[in-house]
């Protein structure tokens, strides 16, 4: 018996109830029955041999005689995969797991006992210690040559490139994403164009590629000026941005 445990996105937000809710009226929820929403998933083995039949089959196989199990029980920890579900006959083999690709760190706890509950199935554990150089991927990181800063001091009308290549890491409801923004003065003042990035279509959604560039040629531009940058995305769970 293989235990599967899935998370979802909940498509209504905070704008509905959820199973968990006072009050909440049972319905059909097609998000369970579909891979669009779902966004983990763990996989857990209910079932072990016991060792009464491990001795039995030990010397030799016996005709006839099935293997016993008993049931799974204790503290079990258990490592996320990003969707899909693969197909539950592929589970018969369990040692095949390292094939699913792992959802960061992210782990499912979960105790399985029989006939009596344990007073503390969690015992307190210390607080786990982040270490950057573990817990981080390699990925979250662009690493480059520091340059050495120019001589001539900036003078007006000079300007400045502004490039934004893209985004990273972005949630897992995300869709279709663009950045917008500005540069305003102290007084709210705005200098320059307004920005608005178009997307490349072949790049990844949740690392989007807008490879864009906007020259800023203003005759004036004062120290106190802020550019102000969103992120715009449509949101896969709630159909909206």
């Amino acid at each position: 018996m293989i235990l599967v445990a899935r998370f979802y996105h909940w498509p209504s937000g905070r704008t509905a109830l959820t199973p968990w809710d006072e009050g909440f009226k049972p319905q059909h929820q097609p998000a369970l029955q579909s891979d669009e929403w779902l966004t983990a998933w763990a996989v857990l083995q209910l079932t072990k041999s016991s060792e009464s039949s491990k001795v039995m089959l030990a010397g030799a196989v016996m005709k006839g005689k099935s293997e016993m199990f008993t049931w799974n029980t204790g503290t079990h920890t258990l490592p996320l995969y990003h969707s899909p579900v693969p197909p539950i006959i592929t589970f018969s083999a369990m040692e095949k797991q390292h094939d699913f690709k792992m959802y960061g760190d992210a782990t499912l706890r979960l105790h399985i006992f029989a006939n009596q509950k344990a007073d503390l199935p969690f015992p307190p554990e210390s607080p786990d210690i982040l270490d950057p150089a573990r817990t981080w991927p390699h990925e979250a990181f662009i690493h480059c040559v520091k340059e050495t800063p120019p001589l001539e001091p900036f003078h007006d009308g000079d300007g400045f490139d502004l490039y934004i290549d893209g985004a990273r890491f972005l949630p897992d409801d995300v869709t279709v994403t663009r950045v917008v923004g500005r540069i305003f003065t102290s007084n709210f003042s705005q200098i320059g164009p307004n920005i608005s990035t178009e997307i490349d279509l072949n790049s990844n959604i949740f690392d989007p590629l807008y490879n864009c560039s906007i020259e800023i040629r203003e005759p004036f531009i004062p120290p106190c000026a802020t550019l102000l940058l969103k992120v715009c995305a449509g949101s896969g769970s709630q159909g909206g941005s």
